[in-house]
């Protein structure tokens, strides 16, 4: 009996010793592969036709504006201000009609001057590796900036680097907020393990769909193509929508409405 505890013991130590081992691993490995690939003063960052601004919402809990979404606008404004930048995709995950991460994105970016017609919204942004699979498949855009925090950026680049994008990154200000940070970079360790699984095992987006035209020289093309996307996801998650009144469930039927969810 005690030589049978011993062996289990000896296989439980392990099991713990490998998995902290590549949970270490991945965390640092990806840290070092994409340091020579992200950018913290614009001065030395190169110019990009295109950039991608990695979602999240908009506001925390307790109302205030999330200060992640708030410096990476700031972040893409200042870029597209000084020329570095030409035209924005936005993606994100929308998982109900009062949450629109691409939308939100758009809208501020407009705000602060930038042009519709240099704005393309990417609704079926589920996660960050679908963000960025689907800038090469749906958009034909392959050569690219990605614009998040550091710690965000640097999954990124490794996730679309193995997939063969010609990307750099530039790291938007981080949060003030310890507590959030601290949160953020907790699950920041099981993403990146995730990462690694996801090139080892070649994951590929959920959503794909026509490509769509960007910069579109024909609106109603890419706006068809875009509707598209979101329709297959409606259509492949709305059986699991519970609809608490008539109106809702109208607003759910819509075409423009997508159901999505997103790990950050």
């Amino acid at each position: 009996m005690k030589n049978k505890y011993c062996f289990v013991l000896k296989i439980t130590l392990a099991a713990i010793f490998f998995i902290a081992a590549f949970v270490f691993c991945c965390y640092f490995a990806i840290e070092k592969y994409s340091e020579k690939y992200i950018y913290s003063d614009m001065r030395k960052l190169p110019k990009k036709d295109f950039a991608v601004v990695l979602g999240t919402n908009k506001k925390l809990k307790d109302g205030r504006i999330n200060p992640f979404y708030k410096n990476r606008i700031d972040a893409a404004v200042d870029l597209y201000r000084s020329g570095k930048v030409k035209y924005f995709i936005v993606s994100g995950a929308n998982p109900s009609i009062y949450y629109n991460e691409p939308e939100d994105m758009k809208k501020d970016l407009m705000a602060a001057g930038i042009p519709e017609n240099h704005i393309q919204p990417d609704y079926a942004g589920r996660r960050t590796l679908d963000s960025l699979l689907r800038a090469e498949k749906i958009f034909g855009i392959s050569d690219y900036l990605i614009i998040s925090q550091k710690f965000h950026n640097q999954r990124a680049i490794f996730l679309a680097r193995f997939n063969g994008h010609q990307v750099i990154a530039f790291n938007a200000r981080d949060t003030v907020l310890k507590k959030r940070s601290k949160k953020v970079r907790i699950r920041e360790i099981g993403a990146r393990c995730k990462a690694v699984l996801d090139i080892v095992f070649r994951k590929k987006a959920k959503i794909y769909g026509e490509k769509i035209n960007f910069p579109a020289n024909n609106n109603k093309v890419a706006n068809k193509a875009n509707n598209q996307a979101e329709n297959q996801e409606k259509n492949n998650l709305k059986n699991n929508l519970e609809v608490g009144n008539k109106e809702n469930h109208q607003k759910a039927e819509s075409p423009n409405f997508v159901i999505e969810e997103k790990e950050k």
